[in-house]
């Protein structure tokens, strides 16, 4: 796989330059800890065949991700998605990613710098790289409702609240949060909830240059 542009998003600026440094010296990248940015970058002319993405941020949820990376599949589904997670901690939402996309791979937030260097080398040299995951399963992606209402719980709403804005029951808004759980493989809201310390940890190094 040519890699030529790519996106990271990531709240750490260490673990971004890091991430930076194992990619090709000619790829353009778009590195960032807003999510808007990256849907611009999709949006732009040099349009990403990489993008890695934590699955918490500063000012963004998993569920707001996982939206992401639906726009992305809708978009072109050339594009190559890197997955930062604790894959111990989070694998229901492994069997569920897996499960609904393509081309995804999933860098574990525990792993060794050089082990991940290894990854992202494999991933430049071999389109059929074992990093990636070719599922044929047809298990349905959480719907637009059911996002938007595990991202209205996640922003502490009440039930009462997320009814009012979305036009609907709080008995409806206690269905969709139970049946996106479901998809999602986890039992509780505490599983969505990442902390921003399980970060990729990556040892500061120099840089070809410094973009931001």
């Amino acid at each position: 796989m040519s890699i030529t542009h790519a996106t990271i998003l990531h709240p750490c600026q260490f673990t971004r330059s890091g991430l930076i440094g194992l990619l090709p010296a000619n790829c353009e990248v778009l590195s960032t800890e807003k999510i808007h940015q990256c849907n611009l970058h999709l949006l732009s002319e040099n349009k990403p065949n990489l993008i890695i993405l934590s699955l918490q941020g500063v000012d963004y949820t998993v569920i707001d991700v996982l939206s992401l990376i639906d726009i992305i599949y809708k978009e072109n589904h050339q594009h190559r998605i890197l997955i930062i997670i604790d894959v111990y901690r989070n694998s229901g939402l492994i069997d569920y990613l897996q499960e609904t996309s393509s081309r995804i791979g999933f860098i574990d937030t525990q792993n060794s710098l050089s082990f991940i260097t290894r990854q992202i080398n494999e991933l430049i040299v071999d389109k059929d790289s074992e990093l990636y995951l070719y599922n044929k399963k047809n298990l349905k992606p959480l719907s637009l409702r059911e996002r938007q209402v595990l991202s209205g719980v996640l922003m502490e709403f009440s039930y009462k609240q997320i009814a009012q804005m979305l036009s609907i029951s709080s008995k409806l808004v206690g269905h969709y949060k139970r049946i996106a759980l479901r998809k999602l493989g986890v039992k509780s809201m505490q599983s969505l909830l990442i902390p921003t310390n399980q970060l990729f940890r990556v040892t500061p190094i120099q840089t070809r240059n410094q973009r931001s």
